[in-house]
């Protein structure tokens, strides 16, 4: 833990950036949807939480964001569609560059297009997530049946070629400890990956997966340290999705005791949910670490 911290101190510093979470700017229509998500399960009162929001419901969200000023950037997460959602991403994007320029990051699943990431670039787009969850090719497809990984792979693979920032999520309960591993090895051949975050299962109601043990989150934590030695200088981190797995702010301070940062959740938006952790966090400044805030990048 000791040495993973002191990784994360010299080689990315003690400042902290925090994102508000925008969900979700697009459908998802995998069929049949990941047997772990909200989406899929049969209860409407919890897989209305992942309902679309509409475009002006896109831009509210990002101008409640834009009043913290700790907050130094905006993910925009949606659902997957294997036929692509470009256009309507771009819409959104062009709606949101009329309000701002703060910068953006986008994680939607794949495919999206070369010529489609070569205009999110143009406009300060500067991270496309692709979440794997896992590299295992037959976990992938048990968990995830109606997804690509194929799809995400060459995603990722088009943004190193673009020089873009690479995103990408995986998820503990997903096979066994050695694919989360085998997953965590994978991403060495990404020379632009710059977030790495964990996610730990839990059996949401209503789901295929409903009964599944849950898994542990101080493995998950675990995972964390020992990334943190394989990437340096990446944003590593916890995946905070507060209506499947309650929230995880708490466990901030014990994410950077064990090497995660420098990158984390100020606020996440649903539907119809709003949770903000500004406060929270500010309270990091005390034990040494500095909030950004966004005058301080614009400086």
């Amino acid at each position: 833990m000791k040495k993973a911290a002191e990784i994360r101190n010299e080689k990315m510093g003690k400042n902290i950036f925090l994102t508000a979470h925008i969900h979700m700017i697009t459908p998802c229509r995998l069929s049949p949807p990941c047997k772990y998500c909200s989406i899929s399960s049969n209860l409407v009162q919890i897989r209305r939480e992942r309902y679309s929001l509409t475009m002006e419901e896109i831009k509210e969200r990002v101008k409640i964001a834009l009043r913290s000023k700790e907050i130094t950037s905006i993910t925009l997460v949606g659902g997957s569609d294997l036929r692509g959602h470009d256009q309507l991403l771009l819409n959104i994007v062009k709606e949101i560059r009329r309000i701002t320029n703060i910068e953006l990051a986008v994680d939607i699943g794949a495919p999206i297009s070369v010529n489609t990431l070569e205009k999110l670039k143009e406009n300060n787009v500067t991270t496309i997530y692709s979440s794997l969850e896992t590299a295992n090719e037959i976990v992938f497809r048990d968990a995830k049946p109606g997804d690509s990984l194929e799809k995400r792979i060459k995603l990722m693979e088009d943004l190193d070629d673009l020089g873009m920032n690479i995103g990408t999520i995986i998820m503990n309960g997903l096979g066994t400890m050695d694919d989360v591993h085998y997953t965590i090895n994978f991403l060495r051949k990404f020379k632009n990956l710059k977030y790495l975050y964990f996610s730990t299962f839990s059996p949401v109601n209503g789901t295929p997966w409903e009964k599944k043990e849950r898994a542990s989150i101080l493995d998950t934590l675990k995972f964390i340290e020992a990334s943190r030695e394989l990437f340096q200088k990446v944003h590593i981190g916890l995946a905070d999705v507060e209506i499947e797995s309650g929230s995880i702010s708490d466990l901030v301070e014990k994410e950077l005791e064990v090497g995660a940062g420098n990158t984390f959740a100020g606020m996440l938006m649903y539907k119809n949910r709003f949770i903000d952790y500004t406060d929270r966090m500010l309270k990091l400044e005390m034990s040494g670490y500095h909030i950004m805030r966004r005058n301080e990048l614009d400086s």
